[in-house]
């Protein structure tokens, strides 16, 4: 008896790693592809900005770094001008200045965080109007 509740949890445990092995979680910033066109922001930049600059510490809601928080829209959009300007050319937005590296960021240097193709699909979110969708 004691050899078959043994047995069940050494399943169940296996069958957990196994599917923990093959889930489509992302916990990795390298790992978001932006698309060339349409891009999601739900699906494709929260996820990035998240993993890339809204971790605890950095722009996460609560340790807010240089009153500045990514973690959602109106965050981006209304909480610090200029950040995310769609009006603008995405070149004069201060969020693809700090991945480009134009504008210094205090503590990391951000360009060595982040693939260029990922700021392509950064300026393309903006150019496409940096929707919420």
């Amino acid at each position: 008896m004691i050899k078959k509740v043994i047995n069940s949890v050494f399943i169940a445990i296996l069958s957990f790693v196994a599917w923990s092995c093959n889930s489509n979680i992302v916990s990795n910033p390298t790992e978001i592809i932006f698309p060339e066109k349409n891009i999601s922001y739900s699906v494709t930049v929260q996820p990035f900005l998240t993993l890339s600059c809204g971790l605890g510490g950095c722009h996460s809601s609560e340790s807010r770094a240089g009153n500045l928080r990514v973690t959602e829209y109106t965050y981006l959009m209304i909480e610090y001008p200029g950040l995310v300007a769609p009006n603008l050319p995405p070149e004069q937005n201060l969020l693809i200045q700090l991945l480009d590296g134009k504008v210094n960021h205090l503590v990391w240097d951000i360009p060595s965080r982040v693939k260029p193709e990922q700021v392509v699909g950064m300026k393309q979110w903006i150019k496409e109007g940096a929707l919420n969708n």
